[in-house]
């Protein structure tokens, strides 16, 4: 058995350790560490250093791949579906106004919780509390216009 070895391999898992500690969140790291400690243990095995360095190889694919399925199951459990925008997401729905601009015909609107600025589709007064449909999303801002009352008298 070669100390030295088994010393280097230790070193190494502690260089990545303090790596991973350097970049909280990644795990990237860790998986080395550990294909590092396996390398060290099959050199104080008598192992040869092909064989320390399939070991060390060896298990540190298996934690990067093990990190990165558990990551992406676990990232794709927490998604919520209803979040996902695409451009018609708003498409259709309506919105609360709750502020104008002045001077432009543009103003604040309110649609499932969120706040987005809006600009009117057509030259029709728009007040505080009026309910609009939104026709169309255009860059950062919603297009929307006035929802027809059916109330009026025929």
């Amino acid at each position: 058995m070669e100390l030295y070895s088994i010393f280097i391999w230790v070193g190494f898992a502690l260089l990545f350790l303090l790596g991973e500690l350097s970049m909280p969140g990644t795990f990237f790291l860790l998986s080395f560490a550990v294909g590092s400690l396996s390398a060290g243990l099959i050199a104080a095995l008598d192992g040869e250093l092909v064989g320390q360095l399939v070991g060390f190889l060896a298990v540190s694919a298996v934690g990067l791949v093990g990190t990165f399925l558990y990551f992406r199951k676990k990232s794709n459990h927490k998604r919520d579906q209803t979040y996902l925008l695409t451009i018609d997401a708003f498409v259709g729905k309506k919105a609360l106004v709750i502020s104008l601009l002045p001077l432009q015909p543009a103003g604040y609107v309110v649609i499932e919780g969120q706040t987005w600025l809006a600009r009117w589709q057509t030259k029709m007064n728009i007040e505080v509390g009026m309910q609009v449909e939104i026709m169309a999303l255009s860059g950062c801002h919603l297009v929307v216009q006035p929802i027809r009352q059916s109330t009026e008298n025929s």
